[in-house]
């Protein structure tokens, strides 16, 4: 709740009805302690793990009811409760009392794990598998569950409906149910994606084997992009033998925003009437709740070795073209989080690529074929030079190739094999990189590095960390020469005057941008790696 301070009750009494201060042309303006309301939403989705909050905002004698969901923000007309609308205040002060955790927009999905549980004595260690005894079955977790989340989520239970089909094939509601050992990462904002991930271990009826380590990931997707799991199934349908090299998915469900989740904006109005702006004056995106569990992995940061990383580098550059060329799908996001490391009994590493949840799909020339989707796709710091612009152009292929090369830069300005471990402050030299409000400036940036002298790019390599060093020789340089041969190509076609245009042999129709005119390609990318594309085909991984 937000407020300021009213007035003397002189200033009040008597006076008909009038507009606040705020009010410009009929329409109350978004306010500076509005938006200390709306920073108080953010904190609230951070901390407790809801799918919607309501706010109330006092001014004077007025207040204005806010409501904030992943979708967008909502508010009413102000009220005056000091004239003639103290029912309306009696009906806002019952509401909020009566409303009970699934109606605060808590998640009915989680739950907390009571003093008196049976399953509480299970949770005493994030070490321990835990397994549900006979006399407490999924289903009943919610009864002996306090009202409210835990303060720290850690233990808690998210318990998910879903559909279950026996060996004979008869289809029921069941639930899988999961531990939270640790919380990863909670989306910091407001609007959006929202995404949420934990460490989880399975609740396991009694006699089933033990789970793994999980992480589930929750997120707000939109309904113009089909699910995480929808993808990887396509993918290792088209291309089975990446199997190895792609999540390994324990459980995954999609939940209607409407139908299933019932959120608050849908009893205002009908989805198909958010959709329309001539109603609501805004872009509305609809988002449903994604859940997915799958395998926990290493981060690319956790190797070894430089051998370990040139591995998993080449396994996941190999991974997503395989994924392009035969299982229909670009995958633009290449950042440091989604490269992921599987590490066998034995200590041998593969290269995993998570996160396909942004990902496109492709037709027959490799083209990421449009949907309605609108929002920029990928992480600040990896972005190809062309996508930082207000109205980036279509992702292509090349411009994953480019993120990669900016894996590599960022790895050996912060990676390091020794007792010093990982850097987690930015380097100065890529700092620009990081700030999605200044995308100007990193694509200037990235630009002198592609295309200026050669003195631009020593400068950033002279600043690798020692263990990184023999990359600089075997693989930096020769991609800088790989990207820099096709940015100063593309400006020579861009600027035709510059140079005889017969003697550089450039397309001037749209397939040029696709890879420069052949210059950037999977594999130009290999070759001046030094490694040779794997024969798929021939056999297992």
């Amino acid at each position: 709740m937000s407020s300021e301070t009213p007035q003397s009750s002189s200033d009040v009494s008597d006076r008909k009805r009038k507009r606040s201060i705020d009010d410009v042309g009929g329409r109350d303006t978004f306010t500076k302690n509005e938006a200390q309301l709306a920073s108080y939403a953010v904190k609230f989705f951070e901390s407790t793990s809801r799918f919607f909050v309501v706010g109330v905002y006092v001014r004077c004698w007025t207040i204005v009811l806010w409501y904030f969901d992943r979708m967008g923000a909502s508010r009413t007309v102000s009220f005056d409760f000091a004239v003639d609308d103290v029912q309306m205040l009696g009906l806002v002060l019952v509401a909020l009392h009566q409303a009970d955790a699934t109606h605060s927009g808590i998640s009915p999905f989680l739950h907390a794990v009571g003093p008196q549980d049976p399953v509480n004595s299970l949770c005493s260690t994030t070490s321990q598998r835990f397994l549900i005894p006979p006399s407490v079955p999924l289903s009943t977790l919610s009864l002996v569950s306090n009202k409210l989340p835990p303060k720290c989520r850690e233990k808690a239970i998210l318990r998910f409906p879903c559909s279950i089909v026996d060996s004979e094939g008869t289809q029921s509601t069941g639930y899988r149910a999961f531990v939270i050992v640790a919380i990863l990462f909670c989306y910091p904002g407001l609007i959006g994606r929202g995404t949420e991930a934990y460490l989880v271990h399975e609740l396991l009826e009694a006699g089933l084997k033990a789970s793994e380590d999980l992480v589930a990931k929750l997120a707000w997707c939109s309904v113009h992009r089909p699910p995480e799991s929808a993808t990887l199934r396509t993918l290792l349908a088209n291309a089975p033998e990446l199997s190895r090299h792609l999540p390994n998915v324990a459980f995954a469900c999609v939940y209607d925003s409407d139908k299933h989740l019932c959120l608050p904006r849908y009893k205002l109005l009908s989805s198909d009437e958010w959709a329309k702006t001539d109603i609501t004056g805004v872009d509305f995106e609809k988002r449903d709740l994604v859940v997915i569990v799958m395998k926990r992995y290493q981060p690319l940061w956790s190797v070894r070795n430089l051998d370990e990383f040139k591995k998993v580098f080449l396994d996941l550059v190999e991974c997503h073209h395989r994924a392009y060329k035969k299982g229909g799908y670009l995958h633009r996001d290449i950042s440091e989080t989604n490269l992921m490391i599987d590490r066998s009994d034995d200590g041998t590493v593969t290269g995993v690529l998570c996160d396909w949840d942004l990902s496109s799909a492709v037709d027959d020339d490799g083209v990421v074929i449009s949907s309605n989707a609108t929002h920029r796709t990928g992480t600040y710091p990896f972005l190809a030079t062309d996508l930082l612009t207000d109205k980036p152009p279509v992702h292509l292929y090349r411009h994953d190739l480019e993120s990669f090369f900016y894996i590599l830069i960022w790895a050996g300005l912060h990676y390091s094999f020794n007792d010093e471990g990982t850097k987690y402050r930015v380097h100065d030299q890529v700092k620009i990189w990081m700030d999605a409000g200044c995308h100007t400036d990193a694509r200037k940036d990235k630009k002198t590095l592609l295309g200026g002298p050669i003195e631009n790019a020593e400068q950033l390599f002279n600043e690798f960390h020692p263990d990184f060093e023999p990359l600089i020789e075997q693989w930096v340089e020769p991609l800088w020469q790989l990207f820099r041969s096709g940015y100063q190509k593309e400006e020579a076609r861009r600027f035709p005057n510059t140079r005889p245009r017969s003697k550089l042999n450039i397309a001037s129709s749209d397939d040029f941008n696709i890879s420069f005119g052949g210059i950037l390609t999977f594999e130009n990318f290999m070759d001046a790696l030094g490694e040779k594309p794997r024969q798929w085909d021939d056999g297992e991984l």
